[in-house]
């Protein structure tokens, strides 16, 4: 942290504010440390101009890690949901798993958790299978949500896809669509996440795209990272693919990348050379249970 904004912005959400003042009063909460549960609340005129005058109000969340993606507003039920007038220089306030926002229609606004209705289903929700492309590129996510209609209001089904981790950001081509292509110009192991919100209850569902560095790219060792689960069953898990200059690492305590983890880890490198046969380089530390395979091609096999 260098308390210096970067520059172009990371993200930009497509919401804006009503013309005039002040524009929206933000505030940020999550759930402790966990990731993925961020979540800016932004406090805004829903009509116009409020610096002189009272408008009606809105609250809306948006998801922390990607602000272009709105999690809900209080205009989704206004019925049940609507905020009031909007209160200048008055941030939302969340703690205890409610969000406080005051108003200038006498009253404090208190937004909570509520599970679904005895009458809504929550959607059901398939992010499709785990795909493994041979390099950077495009694929296509064909995922599935179904809902029984109900709430009404809205009586509608919205699905979202959003990157939930990876080592670079991706293109998703029409991330409202069940269908829709991604582009991805770094290799690593990347999980896309599918979400569908019935307008009360959100479910989602993850796929995981494992992509491989093009053949012949770069220099060094072609080095694949698995997680493991301890049990003395190595290479279980992807989670990394990258070239590797050399071999000369410390992983005394700590691990390779942050998508590996620290312990119980496993590695298989290789490259292509002159030679005929395989040839195995073992390296096992018994204490921290990680293990490196090295494996040289024969060139007929290049």
């Amino acid at each position: 942290m260098t308390g210096v904004f970067q520059t172009p912005a990371t993200a930009q959400s497509t919401t804006l504010a009503a013309g005039g003042m002040p524009g929206a009063m933000l505030s940020i909460s999550s759930n402790g440390g966990t990731q993925g549960t961020g979540i800016v609340w932004a406090a805004m005129s829903n009509a116009g101009d409020a610096n002189h005058a009272p408008q009606p109000g809105i609250l809306r969340a948006f998801d922390a890690g990607n602000v272009t993606r709105e999690l809900w507003n209080s205009q989704q039920m206004a019925t049940r949901d609507a905020l009031g007038n909007f209160s200048k220089f008055s941030p939302p306030t969340a703690a205890n798993g409610k969000v406080f926002v005051p108003t200038l229609s006498n009253k404090l606004v208190v937004y909570g958790l509520i599970g679904p209705s005895a009458v809504n289903a929550a959607p059901v929700v398939g992010a499709g299978v785990d795909q493994h492309l041979a390099a950077p590129g495009q694929t296509t996510l064909s995922g599935t949500a179904t809902d029984d209609g109900n709430p009404t209001p809205p009586g509608r089904l919205t699905a979202t896809w959003t990157l939930a981790s990876g080592p670079a950001a991706v293109a998703i081509g029409t991330p409202n669509a069940l269908t829709t292509t991604v582009d991805f110009t770094v290799a690593g192991a990347y999980t896309l996440r599918l979400s569908a919100f019935d307008g009360e209850a959100t479910t989602s569902d993850d796929v995981l795209i494992t992509v491989d560095p093009p053949a012949g790219s770069g220099t060094g060792l072609l080095g694949q990272y698995f997680n493991d689960a301890g049990s003395g069953v190595y290479f279980t898990s992807l989670a990394l693919t990258r070239t590797d200059p050399t071999v000369d690492f410390d992983w005394a305590a700590a691990a390779p990348d942050p998508v590996v983890q620290a312990d119980n880890f496993s590695v298989r490198m290789e490259r292509s050379a002159h030679g005929t046969g395989d040839r195995d380089l073992h390296v096992q530390d018994d204490v921290r249970r990680r293990r490196a395979v090295l494996r040289q091609r024969p060139a007929a096999d290049r």
